[in-house]
């Protein structure tokens, strides 16, 4: 989940990590997501990393900046994740914040889905 080249978000089509060493604290990447009007490109600083309980970020966009924390829980034979952000566009974009957060929310859930559905048929079950 730390690495940014791991392909769990179908939208990054590029990932390149910035900083030498392992996945840590301050470890940053370069990343391009197809977006609504193409690609967009975003810098992504691991801001706490706590393995295996907790992954927080902030990712800089050209218009916006996101803060977001993953928390991982043992729940029966599996695990709960746990998705909280907040967005902070800059500019003309603070107009529409609303219609960012919803889509934001939406996109995400989309995102973890995918990861579960992917994980489950890795594993060969299902989930809790």
């Amino acid at each position: 989940m730390a690495d940014e080249a791991t392909p769990y978000d179908p939208r990054i089509v590029r990932a390149e990590k910035l900083t030498p060493g392992p996945i840590g604290l301050h470890t940053r990447f370069r990343s391009e997501a197809r977006g609504l009007f193409g690609t967009v490109s975003m810098i992504v600083e691991v801001t706490g990393y706590d393995r295996p309980r907790s992954l927080e970020s902030r990712t800089h966009l050209s218009g916006m900046d996101v803060e977001a924390a993953l928390r991982f829980e043992p729940c029966g034979a599996g695990t709960r994740l746990t998705w909280s952000s907040r967005t902070r566009p800059r500019g003309l974009l603070r107009l529409v914040k609303p219609l960012l957060d919803l889509a934001s929310r939406r996109q995400e859930h989309r995102i973890w889905t995918a990861l579960k559905n992917a994980m489950e048929r890795e594993s060969g079950g299902s989930a809790p």
